[in-house]
């Protein structure tokens, strides 16, 4: 009996792998598949290899591995491969290698020199050094002993670490604590060398650790964690290279010319030296490794013809190039070897194959489908591929112990299960990758024999099953995405230095879950692999799109038009012309059509709507949509209101000309009055208007007089015969309308503040209350008068006068101006119609006395009167503002909308004065007048370099806000700047010094004539010696104190400045 019982498939370069020299297989996590070769490493996805070229840089040195190919796989989808001495790291998600694996170590916290690495079955990582073996995931060392040889393997398992060395040693820590519990030799001292070159370490089913050892000998070692104990299973001088140890009971293990399997219940060894393949010949080969994937296939990695592949329940079909090959009885032979013949002609027809079942209907086949005729009805049904078949040329017909009907057709074998009513079929098909003749079948050759077993003949020899061994289990499989296309061309993974702002495939197909596409991309393909390797050509696939609402769900099967399920059983799927939006595409796969319990890959994506179709764009719409049409209506309601308007204030012009007419008439009637009193002229009204709009205005009320009477006398036919316009003349009559009937209640403005160099403020504002009246609105003077007169203990008949003035606004000035508060509550309290309380800015100087000379003071009225206030009275004062009311012809308030005209303040002045310096100036004066009493003293504090004035000051001063109570003498005249006065002493050894550095004076050689008095700015200057000095050198003028001379070096001085 052999050891390995099945038949292989083989995968080569001829299929896509990089080369036939296979060295390593390892599953990934996803189901994927990886072959190490001797060129690359190879990742297979059911579909196509593919594999990722590398180059020495990509490579890191470890000194202490002295191993064969080794690959792991670790956390964050990288693959360590090690090779003698060196390893690499690949990148799967990116599928690029590591440039420096060293930032890997480093990132778990390592410093030293990395000299091998592990990656145990729970991916963690494991460095050596020097030191001992790092543990990346708890960042610690493991101390290693110095007598146990190299570091092999590394494994972990029920809180235990399992460390394996060359001598033959098991080393057994604590995971929790980091420390050694026991250490156990699987050989005594003396076999050491046999075994000390390679080792290999698997965790069994059982829970025990297998190890493939090898050196002078090779060896299978079994260890059991619970006893403690090692346990030698298989000793032989050939090479063994990789195990797998698929259930409790057996072991295999890849050699230099063959398989070894191990029973290990009994421990005894089975060699294999050939395999059989698919093609009934069996194949000799180095086999470099085995591998047994998630899904109980077994892969063999050969040393020159690639990759072997079988599962224990395929290849169930018998198929052998004669008949005297197969495993029949002599009985079951027709004559010369030729199965029975079943007759070929039905109702006058011939057929390739006709077969009767067992419940009266009658299968025929043709060259091109399956017929199928019922009892006791005309007609038949015929099946073709796009039913299920796997190819329309029917040879052979039977029927199995089940009532399911077999088939032979030019591309394999399918069997057919059809319901009672004979409206729903089902096929499942096998073909060479089952077992099956690769070649065509041949007519009528089937026989279905007594033990259930059937038998059909084709073109290049015969195959032999049975139906119940070669049915498909039922498997379930998760869809991997491996493809992405747009309108056809596959895309592929964009590099990172990419110039592309959006990647439509930032990294490999199966780690991407999401995509986004801009709307010119809705021509997508995905392509899935279920990875079932074992039956590629019998997965069926269900999938569904999900989108605006549609969630139906599409089954499609290998035999599907279209090729959306490819002869290896991938699923291809293209969606085209796809409305922008979002979408999940929801795939399943299964062995079986009907039965769909497994689970669902989900892949969702995004087609982005162009900017003129995006949600903003339709908000965009929808606003401008809106507001068109609220525009459109507000512009009709608008049209409206003015038509409406227009005739509303044709129908009240005429009106508004007799309120003209009445303010003329009381106008001429007040001239005529005090033209004819026998009493004092008093002062009179400004008239309303100028002459040219008088005379205007009587043209315009003569034509509305004469045609008072006159029917559809409009405002159209006035302005025509005014020569003018309609809107022109209603602009004209409501602005003499307006001048006539407005009135306005003044409102001060604010002065601008004057501040020094940083800001500080020097001349201020404040609010205070002032007293107007409108005489025309006052009923009872008198009784005003003397309320007013009271509250403000002022003259009955100074009061009497204000109000009785024929003006439209009189301010009562002065002792209505500047009112307190207690006052102006009084007042407020009469509620007396025509008495107003108006607002009015006051100027306020905070530091009272100081620089009051420089600063000046302002009238009652805000105006500078002095100083720098009067100087810069246009830029200081302000804009005053109103408040506009409106009266009848009797000065009668009419209720109209008061208009507010806001004031505008003055400019603010900035000064150089330094506060600072200016308060100190200021106490040292006071400090001088306190001591010496002088008629007067001045001090200025100025620059030299720019001659900017800082402080300035004299005394005697006065407080600005109370200017009244000083003497013209003393608030009119700024003494630094009023005074003529000699420089003195203390200026000429400033100027002489600035006239000697700059060469303009000699002081031994350049002389000056003192006669005595000198003319400066029109004032006379005297030395103080009478007659002056004479002639003198300026060292002399110096020595005697020439204040003449002075002014001459002065002179000379501020020419040089200049």
């Amino acid at each position: 009996m052999m050891a390995m019982p099945y038949t292989f498939s083989r995968l080569d370069a001829s299929d896509g792998l990089s080369d036939n020299q296979v060295q390593h297989i390892l599953q990934l996590p996803d189901g994927r598949m990886v072959f190490t070769t001797l060129g690359n490493i190879n990742l297979y996805d059911g579909m196509r290899f593919h594999y990722i070229h590398r180059n020495d840089s990509d490579v890191y040195a470890i000194k202490d591995y002295h191993g064969h190919y080794h690959v792991y796989a670790g956390h964050h989808d990288r693959l360590w491969v090690k090779e003698y001495g060196k390893v690499w790291c690949l990148d799967l998600r990116h599928e690029q290698y590591l440039k420096n694996p060293e930032t890997v170590f480093l990132e778990t916290g390592i410093r030293e020199k990395v000299t091998d690495l592990f990656v145990d079955s729970e991916k963690d990582l494991w460095l050596v050094t020097p030191k001992g073996i790092w543990e990346a995931k708890k960042k610690r060392y493991l101390l290693l002993p110095k007598d146990a040889g190299e570091l092999q393997d590394v494994e972990v398992s029920n809180d235990r670490i399992y460390l394996f060395f060359s001598f033959g040693e098991v080393i057994c820590y604590s995971q929790n604590q980091g420390k050694p519990l026991y250490r156990k030799a699987a050989y005594p001292e003396n076999e050491r060398t046999n075994y000390s070159r390679t080792s290999l370490v698997v965790k069994g089913p059982d829970g025990n650790f297998y190890q493939v050892r090898s050196g002078k000998k090779s060896g299978l070692f079994v260890f059991s964690p619970q006893s403690r104990t090692w346990r030698l299973l298989l000793e032989t001088h050939s090479p063994l290279h990789t195990l797998i140890v698929p259930s409790h009971d057996i072991a295999y293990i890849s050699s230099l010319n063959g398989i070894w399997s191990i029973s290990l219940p009994k421990g005894k060894a089975r060699f294999q030296s050939s395999l059989r393949t698919t093609d009934g010949k069996q194949l000799q080969t180095d086999l470099n490794t085995i591998y047994q994937d998630r899904q109980q296939g077994i892969w063999l990695g050969t040393g020159n013809r690639g990759i072997l592949y079988t599962h224990p329940e395929r290849f169930k079909f018998i198929s052998t190039p004669t008949f005297e090959e197969l495993p029949l009885a002599p009985h079951t032979k027709g004559e010369n070897g030729i199965p029975y013949k079943h007759p070929t002609i039905f109702q006058g027809q011939s057929y390739n194959d006709v077969y009767t079942d067992r419940k009266g209907r009658t299968w025929a086949g043709t060259p091109d489908g399956l017929r199928l005729f019922l009892p006791c009805q005309t007609g038949f049904r015929t099946f073709y591929t796009e039913d299920g078949l796997p190819n329309n040329f029917i040879h052979a017909i039977t029927e199995d112990a089940h009532g399911q009907i077999w088939v032979s057709t030019s591309d394999g074998i399918s069997r057919m299960s059809i319901n009672e009513k004979v409206d729903s079929a089902w096929f499942t098909n096998y073909r060479y990758e089952d077992g099956t003749l690769k070649g065509e079948y041949r007519n009528q050759e089937v026989q279905t024999l007594p033990d259930g077993r059937i038998l059909m003949g084709g073109v290049d020899g015969w195959t032999l099953f049975h139906p119940d061994s070669v049915e498909i289990p039922h498997k379930d499989f998760s869809p991997l995405l491996i493809g992405l296309s747009l309108y056809g061309e596959p895309i592929h993974i964009t590099p990172s230095d990419s110039i592309n702002s959006i990647s439509l495939l930032p990294q490999a197909p199966p780690y991407v879950k999401h995509f986004e596409f801009n709307y010119r991309q809705n021509h997508i393909g995905f392509d899935f692999s279920s990875l079932n390797y074992a039956w590629p050509t019998h997965t069926y696939y269900r999938y569904r799109l999900i989108h605006s609402g549609d969630s139906t769900w599409h089954v499609v099967h290998p035999q599907s038009n279209g090729g959306i399920i490819d002869h290896k059983g991938n699923l291809h799927l293209a969606f085209s012309l796809l409305p922008p939006g979002n979408y999940r595409l929801e795939v399943m796969a299964s062995t079986q059509s009907r039965i769909w319990n497994g689970p669902v890959t989900e892949i969702t994506f995004i087609i982005h709507a162009p900017w003129w179709l995006s949600r903003w764009a339709y908000a965009t719409y929808i606003f401008l949509l809106l507001f068109l049409a609220v525009t459109g209506i507000r512009l009709y309601v608008r049209q409206t209101k003015r038509r409406i308007l227009r005739r509303h204030k044709e129908d009240i012009l005429l009106l508004r000309i007799q309120h003209l007419i009445e303010r003329c008439d009381n106008y001429e009637q007040q001239v005529s009055i005090a033209t004819t009193r026998a009493c004092p002229p008093q002062e009179k009204e400004e008239p309303p208007i100028n002459s040219t709009d008088s005379d205007f205005l009587n043209k315009a009320v003569e034509l509305v007089e004469a045609h008072l009477n006159t029917p559809g006398y409009t405002v159209e036919q006035l302005s025509k015969d005014l020569c003018m316009e309609r809107s022109g003349l209603y602009k004209k009559l409501n602005t003499l309308a307006e001048s006539l009937w407005s009135r306005k209640l003044p409102i001060s403005a604010d002065r601008g503040k004057i501040v020094d160099r940083k800001g500080r403020v020097l001349a201020d504002n404040i609010t205070t209350t002032s007293l107007v009246v409108i005489p025309n609105q006052i009923k009872d003077k008198e009784d005003t008068a003397k309320k007013l007169s009271e509250i403000l203990k002022s003259d009955y008949n100074d009061m009497l006068k204000h109000i009785s003035k024929k003006t439209s606004i009189e301010r009562v000035h002065p002792e209505g101006r500047g009112l307190s508060y207690d006052i102006a509550e009084k007042i407020d309290a009469l509620k007396i119609d025509g008495v107003y309380l108006v607002k009015e800015s006051k100027r306020y100087y905070p530091y009272e006395a100081v620089l009051s000379h420089v600063l000046g003071y302002v009238g009652i009225d805000n105006q500078g009167l002095s100083g720098l206030e009067l100087f810069y009275d246009n830029y200081l004062t302000g804009e005053d503002g109103s408040i506009k009311y409106f009266s009848d012809g009797k000065g009668h308030k009419l209720q109209l909308s008061e208009i507010y005209e806001a004031p505008t303040s003055g400019v603010s002045l900035q000064l150089t004065i330094d506060l600072d310096l200016q308060l100190a100036m200021e106490n040292e004066l006071d400090n001088v007048v306190a001591k010496y009493n002088p008629d007067s003293v001045i001090a200025i504090a100025m620059n030299p370099k720019n001659g900017e004035v800082l402080a300035m000051s004299s005394r005697p001063n006065f407080n600005s806000n109370e200017y009244k109570n000083y003497s013209t003498e003393v608030i009119n005249r700024n003494l630094p700047i009023w005074m003529t006065f000699e420089p003195g002493s203390t200026m000429k050894i400033t100027t002489y010094t600035a006239a000697i550095n700059e060469g303009l004076i000699n002081i031994f050689e350049d002389r000056f004539n003192d006669s005595g008095a000198i003319r400066v700015d029109g004032a006379t200057l005297h030395c103080w010696k009478h007659g002056g000095h004479g002639n003198q050198t300026y060292l002399e003028v110096i020595e005697n104190s020439c204040n003449l001379g002075g002014y001459t070096g002065t002179f000379l001085s501020s020419k040089m400045l200049i």
